[in-house]
């Protein structure tokens, strides 16, 4: 393997969503594989809408892990509603396709709503917010989210950025929060629609002070 080294994200949609379908296929809700690719594409895009900084881990070449977070911009703040358009023929197309596709993206909307929900709750804004954070799951374990966080959380030290925040659920490693000085400071029940059956879990919201 050649010499990890991080940078900031070059972006290469396609690597980025390779990398999400790699975290997060959706093949629990769908077997239909143009529902599926919209899903994760849905997803990809809602993350760069909401995401204005990044910092990326490459093999050589290939991404492997990648931290996307919001920073104070009143520009990003503005363009956002119109950024949002990129999704729309995603949603049509779930909104259209099936009765499956129909539930699937009524629970990426419920997801969606719980974390305006929680976000009220804890009164904060979507600025300084780590929107994605994952690892490919062929380099799990090898220390790269420890490697993305920290390159984070000194972008933040250098730029006087005392307190961010993320959201996590019970079906990602909520531990590695809960052991690395975050504090989890609100928490909601959400059922999202699968394919076979409902799936219950919990939603995290936690907070982190430098």
């Amino acid at each position: 393997m050649k010499p990890l080294h991080t940078e900031r994200y070059r972006g290469a949609y396609q690597a980025l969503f390779d990398l999400v379908e790699n975290a997060w296929s959706y093949k629990m809700y769908t077997d239909h594989e143009p529902t599926r690719k919209h899903a994760v594409a849905l997803d990809t895009k809602a993350c760069l809408v909401y995401s204005n900084g990044s910092i990326a881990v490459y093999d050589g070449t290939r991404l492997i892990g990648v931290l996307l977070y919001a920073k104070p911009s009143l520009k990003a703040k503005l363009l956002r509603p119109f950024k949002k358009l990129i999704m729309v023929r995603h949603i049509v197309y779930l909104l259209l396709r099936s009765q499956t596709s129909r539930k699937l993206l009524r629970s990426l909307l419920r997801l969606e709503k719980t974390y305006d929900d929680m976000l009220k709750a804890a009164k904060l804004e979507t600025e300084n917010q780590v929107v994605l954070f994952i690892t490919h799951s062929d380099y799990q374990g090898k220390g790269i989210g420890k490697k993305l966080m920290q390159a984070y959380e000194t972008y933040c030290r250098e730029n006087k950025i005392k307190h961010f925040f993320l959201f996590t659920d019970t079906s990602c490693n909520y531990g590695y929060y809960d052991h690395n000085g975050f504090q989890r400071t609100v928490e909601r029940d959400v059922t999202l629609l699968t394919k076979e059956k409902d799936m219950h879990m919990q939603v995290y919201l936690y907070e982190k002070r430098i």
